[in-house]
């Protein structure tokens, strides 16, 4: 049946179907917001010292504008999101829609009646109304997992549902969204422009060859401004138009077309591609003087584009067509613009990125169009100006990149975490006030400078000490022992250099964590206990400074600590197994037979070899056939489930065993062949096909678990929700027991307000606190007085106070959503009342007490 969680979707398919009318109005307001974007980003403070205060003015006017767009439309939305308890807003990442699964387990056990399907036809043409008729993308209104989830995850659920009609209302839908996704500001303040270039898409099967082939800058490929690139979609549209008019389907034919460059252009303010020529492209193609309508051949039009497009490369101005030295000049700026606009890359990712940007743009230009053509519409091999300058800058390009790459490659991993932190900015008069040195060298106000900055907080700080300052120092014990041993090195030289540090950390272990967690010694030893234990991840330990978190004193030292005995430690290990496994017996790289000896004769050495192969044959073999049967064994009581319900544990069970084999099979699909002996008269090709046979197997494996894993996912919601009813009165009572005797063991019915209830209604009051939500609960306690009792006479500080009461009702340890409640119950509270909604109870909570008593 439709659950109530499920029916929340629904609520929320409403509200945003409801809306439909005030969402549409809110297109020029976004449409404007973008444009100032645009402009914000094509100013350059490096270059033009206006362009900071220009940038700061249109930032003030966008940020007035995103005002009001959340004033009107987004909060209203987050709201009724927060209301209906469909996602976590903050939580990113994990912004999609709660209990989903619910209905996607609904469609797919078909374990809905009459009365549901009622209920799930009216979201559903609601779902398909809003899809036709919102002119913008949710991802606009919505958060990104709850907007993909709505366009792709409820789709599939309703899909059983789709009458003919909902479904080409979804597929024209579609189309429109990506006709309008090509062209969403008004750069060119024409609106008419944007219904020309919607006539470029969808149209390629009428021609008898590839009409991609002779499309100049297809999808914004040279990532132009809108100010160029519509014109040169509007120009080519209206010549995809003018040549099905005239029933043009062959190349040569579509070459030599004559374009009418005067003749207006549907859908636009009185625009032509003579005009746009002119006006957008600065370039006078036809000719005022003449009455008569001026025709081209589409071969020059495109020759014309081409111009454009050299004209564009020489100006030296647009990043994909900077030339070599200019580019190498603002790379700096370009590497700090693409880490800044992206989300956990480094400077690696931009070589890359920009590496695959050259070979998207060499494949671009390998189209003919690109080429030269005669002016009776032949085309040449001969590449265009354009085309040959252009792919002489790639070239350079990718030489430069690739050098960069190497350059990286080659730091260790402390230089390549130091590049990754590393930042620039200019040097600015405090600075050479702190740093005398910097005007001893000639360094002045507004000189560019790079540095590392300090880390803002704990994170921060553990991960520079692990990657960066106690990198270097495993990197310098590296090179020691490399310099040492040279080529000499061999397990026993590895194990006498673990011996001391297996010597220390067992003396370290001796002591006691508690002591080295005072954190007031000088003691290696218990500073080795500090970082085994995760100490310095407390989350309840100050930070103020880098410097001052951890310990670098000479005598306990973190950074040496963590470098020698953890990073020194691990390297030593990896290296002795690496040793260890050199001494095995093989045959290249393959085994060969335990009594195996070179001396015997030849047939007993064949003999051998053979028994040898077939053994490992029959191992595969056994491997195979073990696989498939423990697979199919746990696949068969998971279907048995459907006929009849598991418990809880026997789903938990087959969940591990499920994921068991998938760890085996991925583990498996790492191992490398053993071909066994190969020799004359003794081949492997047996071994090697049941050894694809396995690898496939594994393979395989891996994908079914998954969905094997989905399947039981669904079927053990379906129990528990089957079972809920009948088993929910003894859980509630179990669970209000638990919490009695922990608010039992806290006073908890010494309070007043306990007193003057009867004890049959303090026990009411319990199973009343157990089955509420914690924002109820919280404002409830707040009511009864017993946060005031707790901080009074069994915690010294609110911090111990809110972590222990987290513990009574299995949330955020550190008591930190506990907190947020209570804080919000005050009058003048900054707290974040979106998240902490305890103060919405307080009515509810007094009348649900009054009603005891």
């Amino acid at each position: 049946m439709v659950t109530e969680r499920v029916k929340h979707i629904f609520y929320f398919i409403d509200f945003l179907h409801s809306n439909i009318e005030n969402f549409n109005k809110q297109e020029r307001l976004l449409d404007e917001i973008a444009e100032l974007r645009k402009i914000y980003n094509d100013l350059d403070p490096k270059t033009n010292f206006e362009h900071k205060f220009e940038r700061e003015r249109i930032a003030e006017k966008g940020n007035k504008l995103i005002g009001i767009f959340h004033r009107e439309c987004k909060n209203t939305i987050n709201e009724k999101i927060n209301e209906l308890e469909i996602t976590d807003i903050p939580n990113i990442g994990n912004d999609h829609f709660y209990h989903i699964g619910e209905f996607i387990i609904l469609v797919e056990t078909r374990k809905y009646d009459k009365e549901d399907v009622k209920l799930i036809i009216e979201a559903k043409e609601k779902y398909v109304s809003i899809l036709e008729n919102l002119k913008l993308s949710l991802d606009n209104f919505l958060p990104y997992g709850l907007a993909k989830d709505f366009n792709e995850i409820l789709l599939d659920c309703f899909k059983p549902f789709l009458s003919l009609d909902d479904k080409l209302k979804i597929n024209k839908s579609k189309e429109i969204q990506f006709n309008r996704h090509m062209v969403t500001i008004e750069s060119l303040d024409i609106q008419g422009i944007r219904n020309a270039v919607n006539k470029l898409t969808g149209k390629s099967f009428e021609f008898e060859f590839d009409i991609n082939n002779w499309l100049i800058n297809d999808k914004n490929i040279f990532e132009f401004s809108q100010d160029i690139s519509l014109p040169l979609l509007t120009i080519q549209a209206e010549i995809l138009e003018q040549c099905k008019a005239q029933n043009t389907s062959k190349l040569n034919d579509f070459l030599k077309s004559e374009i009418n460059i005067s003749k207006l252009i549907s859908g636009t303010n009185e625009l032509s591609i003579e005009k746009i020529f002119k006006d957008y492209l600065d370039l006078n193609i036809g000719s005022p003087e003449l009455e008569t309508p001026m025709t081209v051949n589409v071969n020059i039009l495109l020759g014309y584009l081409k111009i454009e497009l050299f004209r564009i490369y020489l100006e030296n101005i647009n990043n994909l067509f900077l030339q070599t030295e200019r580019y190498k000049e603002k790379f700096q700026s370009l590497q700090d613009e693409f880490i800044n606009s992206n989300i956990d890359v480094d400077k690696i990712d931009f070589i890359k990125s920009e590496l695959e940007k050259c070979k998207s743009l060499l494949k671009e230009l390998e189209k003919p169009v690109y080429n030269e053509m005669s002016i009776l519409g032949d085309t040449e091999n001969e590449p265009c100006r354009f085309k040959k300058q252009f792919l002489n800058t790639l070239d350079k390009r990718q030489s430069f990149l690739n050098s960069k790459l190497e350059e990286f490659k080659n730091l260790s991993e402390s230089q390549k975490y130091e590049q990754s932190i590393r930042v620039s900015r200019d040097v600015t008069e405090e600075d050479l006030e702190k740093n005398p040195f910097f005007k001893q060298i000639g360094i002045k106000e507004g000189d560019t400078c790079s540095q590392i900055p300090e880390p803002k907080n704990r994170e921060e700080a553990i991960e520079r000490l692990k990657k960066y300052d106690a990198q270097k120092r495993f990197e310098y014990l590296k090179e020691i022992f490399s310099q040492k041993y040279g080529n000499s090195i061999n397990v026993k030289i590895i194990e006498d250099e673990l011996k001391p540090i297996y010597k220390f950390i067992e003396e370290a272990n001796k002591l006691s964590t508690l002591d080295a967690f005072e954190n007031k010694d000088t003691s290696d030893y218990l500073e080795y206990l500090r970082l085994a234990n995760r100490y310095y991840e407390n989350a309840n330990l100050p930070y103020y400074s880098y410097h001052t978190y951890f310990n670098y004193g000479q005598k306990n030292n973190s950074l040496l600590t963590y470098a020698k005995y953890f990073l020194y430690k691990i390297w030593l290990e990896e290296k002795r197994e690496v040793y260890t496994k050199k001494n095995t017996q093989t045959i290249g790289y393959f085994s060969i037979p335990y009594d195996f000896n070179i001396d015997d004769d030849w047939d007993t050495r064949k003999k051998k070899c053979e028994m040898h192969n077939q053994s490992i044959y029959r191992r595969y073999e056994k491997n195979l056939k073990n696989g498939e049967e423990q697979l199919l064994d746990l696949v068969s009581k998971m279907l048995s489930a459907t006929e009849k319900p598991l418990q809880t544990s026997e789903y938990d069970l087959l969940e591990r065993q499920f994921n068991q084999i998938k760890s085996i099979c991925s583990i498996a699909l790492n191992s490398k062949i053993d071909k066994g002996c190969v020799i004359e008269g003794v081949g492997s090709s047996l071994i090697e096909n049941k050894f694809t046979e396995l690898q496939e197997f594994h393979k395989k494996s891996i994908v079914d678990i998954d969905i094997h894993l989905k399947t039981l996912e669904g079927l053990k919601k379906r129990d528990l929700d089957r079972n809920y009813n009948s088993k929910q009165t003894e859980q509630l009572k179990t669970k209000a027991q638990i919490l009695s005797e922990s608010l039992y063991e806290y006073g908890f019915f010494e309070l007043e307000k306990l007193k003057q209830l009867s004890e049959k209604n303090q026990k009411i009051l319990i199973q009343l606190i157990s089955e509420n939500k914690l924002p109820y609960i919280v404002a409830m306690l707040d009511y009864l007085n017993y946060f005031s009792y707790l901080e009074k006479n069994h915690f010294t500080n609110k911090s111990k106070l809110y972590s222990e009461v987290a513990k009574w009702f299995n949330c955020a340890k550190d008591g930190r959503t506990i907190k947020g409640n209570v804080y919000s119950l005050l009058k003048n509270s900054t707290e974040n009342k979106k998240r902490y909604t305890a103060f919405k109870h307080k009515e509810k909570v007094i009348k649900d007490y009054e009603e005891l008593k």
